[in-house]
C-alpha cells in the first residue's frame, strides 16, 4: 500500500515537471522562470534556442522525481533520500542554470563609440623625437591591433610651427577603451610622455548609438 501511495504522489510530480519542460521547449514566446513574471521578446536574441534550453533544464530536473518514483518501488527509504537531496541541490541548481541561460541569450545593449582627441604639448624641439619613439616602440601598431579599436593615428598640425602633436583615437565602446588602458604599450606610452611631453589635453566625445 505504501508503494502505491508513493507512486500516486511521485508520478504526477514527475509528469508535472516534465510537462513544464515540454511546454517551455515548444513555446513561441520566451519562457519565464519565476511565477507571475514575463520575459520581453525583445530582450532575447534567439527565442527558440532560449526556450529549448529552458525545456532541457526542466526535463533534467524532473529526472530526480522519475528516479525517486521508480526507486521507491524497491527501496522507499533510499528513494526518500534521493528525493530530498535532489530537491535540496536541484532548486539552487535551477536558479543558477536559468541565470546562465538568460545571460547567454539576452540582447546586449550596444554601448556608444568613444572618440578621443589627445593633444600633446611636447618639450621644445622634441616633438619629432617623441613621435619616432612611439613608432619605434610599436605603440601605434599595437594599439590599432587591439580588439575594439577603430582608429589610432598621430597628426602634426598643418599650420603649426610649435611642439604640438595630435592623437585621434576611436574605440568601439567604453570597455574597449578601458582594456586599452591596461595594455603594456599604453604604460610604455606613459613613460615616453614623462620624457618628451610637458602637457597633455584630452577631449572625449561619446558618439550616439
Amino acid at each position: 500500500m505504501e508503494r502505491i501511495i508513493w507512486l500516486v504522489i511521485m508520478l504526477p510530480l514527475s509528469l508535472f515537471f516534465t510537462g513544464i519542460g515540454i511546454f517551455a521547449w515548444t513555446r513561441k514566446k520566451p519562457m519565464w522562470f519565476w511565477s507571475g513574471s514575463t520575459v520581453d521578446e525583445k530582450s532575447i536574441s534567439d527565442i527558440p534556442a532560449y526556450n529549448r534550453a529552458n525545456g532541457i533544464m526542466w526535463i533534467c530536473y524532473s529526472a530526480v522525481f522519475w528516479i525517486s518514483a521508480i526507486l521507491g518501488i524497491f527501496r522507499q527509504e533510499t528513494a526518500g533520500v534521493v528525493l530530498a537531496v535532489g530537491c535540496l541541490l536541484g532548486i539552487p541548481a535551477l536558479i543558477i542554470a536559468y541565470r546562465k541561460i538568460y545571460n547567454k541569450y539576452k540582447v546586449l545593449k550596444e554601448q556608444p563609440m568613444i572618440v578621443l582627441n589627445v593633444t600633446y604639448q611636447c618639450k621644445p624641439d622634441l616633438r619629432e623625437a617623441f613621435l619616432e619613439a612611439i613608432r619605434a616602440e610599436g605603440i601605434d601598431e599595437a594599439s590599432r591591433s587591439e580588439a575594439g579599436n577603430l582608429k589610432y593615428d598621430y597628426y602634426i598640425p598643418f599650420d603649426d610651427g610649435g611642439d604640438e602633436l595630435l592623437l585621434v583615437e576611436k574605440w568601439q565602446d567604453a570597455d574597449a577603451l578601458a582594456a586599452h588602458g591596461r595594455q603594456p604599450h599604453f604604460l610604455r606610452l606613459g613613460a615616453l610622455k614623462a620624457e618628451y611631453v610637458n602637457e597633455t589635453v584630452i577631449e572625449k566625445f561619446v558618439l550616439p548609438e
